[in-house]
């Protein structure tokens, strides 16, 4: 068998195995209106399902799946009933010397009865051996159900648990053989209805929603850009020097040094210089003081609340940055109020 990931695989006259899941009439009946009458098996789901924590890969089951959400899968195809009840089938196959037991008294055996859009009957392919009736039409595994598409009502014929049995297994292959035409053999599975096709290429998965709006934005601002780029607003801008001139490139590749050298808490004792000769300037003293004599006559000052050389000592024993800031804001406010 092959393995139909992209609309191209879909394209092929042998039949075609589709699984899909809850609630996907509308993706299905595009696929089956695209077949146009070629051989086409419907398996439809039964258990709801979960990740196993346990083993990656594989899921563990639930509950039994909603039979009215079943049906509704092929509800564009016609009016159908799904049916849940503990029966036995077996198959007999063409030379074959006794019949295959499919079903030996299984719980919730999944069935389907009802008509098609045309109002006709399925035609039953595989049914049980009780023959229960249900609105004068018989419960059937697999049926037919017009145009060429046919119905597996209990995917328990195919999946894991049910080719685990021998017999369950040699009777699905010996199915997908009936329903297969003699003179195109090949089987495919599709796995497009559950998300797990092939990758779109790039151009395609931007012209398509949800990523058309982004490639519509990203046009607009294209065009934009190259409009800006033809129009011109205002002289262009000169080029800047790397190293700015003059005592402002200088004292900025000083700061930048000392920066990265991580020593700013070290200009304590240099700030507290500089705000002493400034202090003293502003206040008349004579420039021959010496710098114990100007620190001593700037202690004197009346009014101020905190001693000049309590603070230059505060800024020279500066750690770190936050404590440099904090004395020289200080020391830059004991000067403004002189």
């Amino acid at each position: 068998p092959a393995i139909a990931r992209t609309d191209a695989d879909l394209d092929t006259d042998g039949l075609l195995v589709l699984t899909p899941e809850e609630l996907q009439s509308g993706d299905l009946e595009t696929l089956l209106n695209n077949r146009a009458g070629r051989p086409t098996l419907i398996v439809l789901p039964k258990e709801v399902v979960a990740l196993n924590p346990l083993h990656k890969g594989w899921t563990v089951r639930l509950d039994n799946m909603s039979t009215a959400n079943i049906a509704k899968i092929l509800a564009k195809r016609g009016t159908f009933k799904i049916v849940r009840l503990r029966t036995t089938a077996t198959a007999k196959f063409r030379g074959d010397a006794k019949p295959v037991m499919v079903f030996n008294n299984m719980p919730d055996v999944q069935t389907i009865a009802g008509r098609n859009s045309d109002g006709d009957p399925l035609v039953p392919i595989f049914t049980d051996d009780i023959n229960i009736h249900d609105l004068k039409q018989d419960h059937a595994i697999i049926a037919g159900i017009g145009n060429n598409v046919f119905v597996l009502a209990d995917p328990d014929l195919l999946n894991n648990a049910g080719i685990a049995d021998p017999q369950r297994a040699y009777a699905a292959v010996r199915f997908l053989d009936e329903l297969s035409p003699p003179d195109h053999p090949q089987i495919t599975f599709d796995v497009t209805l559950n998300g797990f096709g092939r990758a779109r290429s790039l151009i395609d998965v931007l012209v398509r929603p949800p990523f058309l709006a982004l490639t519509l934005c990203l046009i607009v601002a294209g065009i934009m850009a190259l409009l800006s780029g033809l129009m011109r607003f205002g002289p262009p801008l000169a080029e800047a020097r790397s190293i700015p001139p003059g005592k402002r490139g200088l004292v900025d590749n000083i700061a930048a040094m000392l920066r990265r050298a991580g020593a700013e808490h070290a200009l304590g004792g240099r700030y507290s210089a500089l705000i002493r000769d400034l202090a003293a300037r502003d206040y008349g003293l004579p420039a021959t003081l010496s710098v114990e004599a100007a620190t001593a006559r700037l202690d004197q000052i009346p009014g101020r609340t905190q001693r000049f050389s309590d603070l230059v000592q505060r800024a020279g024993q500066a750690r770190d940055n936050a404590a440099l800031l904090g004395a020289t804001q200080d020391l830059d406010q004991w000067r403004r109020r002189i």
